[in-house]
């Protein structure tokens, strides 16, 4: 077992006018996806895009899927924005797939 940990990270770089946030949901084992939310927040537009994905354990039964959205406002990344885009893909998951190298990708742009 690894460990329950969470991280919460929020970086601004200069020379570049978007704020990157990352979050990662609570990791209760090894055996748990991999997913999170990157936000950038784009200063002068008062509008924040946002990047989500979810890397499965087991891929015999799961893809890799992401979405990305911009959203009015400067939003947080948390769980429950990840958990909404991961969500919105489920209604448009036949319409999303494609495949690169034999590899079943799921993806989805929304706005």
């Amino acid at each position: 077992k690894i460990g329950d940990f969470s991280i919460n990270v929020a970086i601004t770089i200069k020379n570049l006018s978007p704020e990157i946030v990352y979050t990662e949901p609570e990791v209760f084992n090894r055996y748990n996806p991999r997913v999170g939310v990157i936000v950038y927040h784009f200063e002068n537009r008062n509008e924040s895009l946002a990047f989500m994905w979810n890397v499965p354990f087991n891929y015999a039964f799961y893809s890799n899927w992401w979405n990305i959205k911009v959203y009015k406002g400067c939003i947080r990344a948390d769980q429950e924005l990840h958990d909404n885009m991961y969500h919105e893909l489920l209604h448009e998951r036949d319409n999303n797939i494609a495949m690169l190298s034999n590899i079943q990708r799921n993806g989805w742009v929304t706005n």
